[in-house]
């Protein structure tokens, strides 16, 4: 129910209001509260949180435009709809500049009243369904901000040569501005602890002191990039030594571990990417061996499965599989144990990172089939061939969550393509950057945005003209407000113009 407050001095035009209302609002408008004079309809409307106010221009205490501006300060989406005598009409109107929806000359009829009420009424409709559409969406793209970070983090560790490119946009895509910043690592012994939700407490507490960062578990490490124009400053700071020693304590009581934490220097360069981090990983390799990593080689198989590098991650399999041909020669039974293991960790790593719903194998058969060869090649091959499914996967996987964000894009277009849409309406919609969304949306679709607008424009504008709607009238249909604009656009669409196409 849409919420309401009667503000009117006087009785027997409150009594005409409620009678307007429920005779014919009563199912849609919940009459809240009734007010006399300003100062109370000021304070009924932050209790109340009310959608629409009927509000008199002319009450004692404090008058309806001084209340109006009060209330507007504070509840910008609240509707007020002025209620004024003829002969403050010209003062009434002042109140356009405060945001006023609309307002009613006494005495007013009952279809004038209808006619801003229902008006009034729509507005607050699709305010509260955009919002509940922008929420669902900010939830969904929510989820898609971890894999983004981890791709980053995964670029800079394998140092391919896209991956400067790929920082510079991606930090466009985070809304990230700061060029000044550092590297941390933390090293664990048992690295069994290491999930999402954790690298997410981490995260907020840095957060107190540090402006942006990316973080992502990668090689059995905690990475967190640390950006921030004041970073020099922050490192050098009390409160950063606090916080390194807060989260050594932390490991140590909550999960009886010790932990390496390991920085960087600080740097300005996109070029020193890749050299901070190495650096950052050095000084955490040198303290002495105190975190000794098992299956180290699994772990970089696992790394570039996840970054979708299928030709590196088998090149590191074939490795291993020498390595552990001459470990073990010919004895089938020792590698067949230990790439049960493999198999183990490659799906929980994967799951780990991407989350449980990610679908990969099931183990068991994995491992039933493993023990079913009797020739040590075609287990090879059978690894290759599971390695080669699961970077499969994983591209369909990270595909599905782009494409529920343009869908969402493409239903609001649908729905609204006789609006004037632009880019970067939706880049605000869909709380991404506007150049993240245009590269997204030709990715998914082929086609950049504006030209997908107009393709839907023109399709519909294809079945207005066979049923018969004269051009003027389908322009503004389609959103057009030149009909010349319109002809042009559909002869670029189509090759003919309105005219000629009725007669094809």
């Amino acid at each position: 129910m849409i919420k309401l407050m009667i503000a009117e001095d006087e009785y027997m035009e409150r009594k005409a209001l409620r009678y307007f209302l429920d005779k014919y609002y009563s199912s849609e408008i919940k009459i809240v509260a009734e007010v006399a004079n300003g100062e109370n309809a000021l304070s009924q409307a932050l209790i109340q949180k009310v959608d629409i106010i009927l509000l008199d221009i002319q009450m004692p205490k404090l008058d309806g435009l001084k209340a109006a501006e009060l209330i507007k300060e504070d509840f910008a989406d609240i509707e007020i709809i002025i209620l004024t005598a003829h002969s403050k009409f010209e003062y009434a109107k002042k109140s356009i500049h405060i945001g006023i929806s609309d307002y009613l000359v006494k005495p007013y009829l009952e279809e004038d009243f209808r006619e801003v009420l229902d008006k009034t009424i729509e507005k607050i409709r699709s305010k509260k369904k955009k919002k509940s559409s922008q929420l669902n969406l900010k939830n969904k793209l929510a989820e898609l901000t971890p894999l983004l970070e981890q791709e980053i983090i995964l670029e800079i560790i394998y140092g391919t040569s896209l991956s400067l490119k790929k920082f510079v946009e991606h930090k466009k895509l985070l809304d990230i501005n700061s060029n000044n910043y550092m590297f941390l690592i933390i090293g664990a012994s048992d690295v069994c602890m290491y999930n999402k939700e954790l690298l997410t407490k981490i995260k907020k507490k840095i957060n107190r002191i540090i402006d942006r960062i990316i973080a992502s578990i990668a090689l059995q490490d905690m990475v967190f990039l640390l950006l921030d124009d004041e970073i020099a400053r922050i490192k050098e700071s009390r409160e950063f030594k606090e916080l390194i020693f807060e989260l050594k304590c932390d490991f140590k009581l909550n999960y009886h571990t010790e932990i390496i934490i390991a920085q960087s220097q600080v740097y300005n360069e996109v070029g020193d990417i890749y050299h901070s981090y190495n650096q950052a990983k050095s000084v955490l390799m040198d303290e002495g061996n105190k975190i000794k990593k098992p299956y180290q080689r699994e772990k970089v198989i696992c790394g570039k499965i996840i970054d979708r590098d299928l030709d590196a991650a088998v090149k590191e399999f074939n490795n291993i599989f020498s390595i552990l041909i001459e470990c073990y020669g010919k004895n089938a039974g020792n590698i067949k144990k230990y790439l049960k293991e493999f198999i183990i960790l490659l799906n929980r790593d994967i799951k780990d990172y991407f989350g449980s719903d990610i679908e990969l194998f099931s183990t068991q058969q994995v491992e039933k089939e493993i023990f079913s060869f009797e020739d040590l090649y075609d287990i090879k091959i059978y690894i290759q061939h599971l390695i080669s499914k699961v970077v499969s996967i994983i591209l369909e996987y990270q595909k599905d969550g782009k494409n529920q964000v343009i869908e969402t894009v493409k239903n609001y277009i649908k729905e609204n393509y006789n609006e004037d849409i632009s880019l970067s309406e939706m880049a605000e919609y869909t709380s991404f950057s506007r150049y993240y969304l245009s590269r997204l949306f030709k990715e998914v679709e082929g086609i950049n945005f504006k030209d997908y607008l107009i393709k839907v424009r023109m399709e519909k504008a294809k079945k207005l003209l066979k049923s018969g709607e004269k051009i003027k009238d389908i322009a503004d249909l389609i959103g057009y407000s030149n009909p010349n604009y319109f002809s042009s656009a559909f002869k670029k669409y189509t090759g003919i113009s309105p005219t000629k196409y009725l007669k094809a």
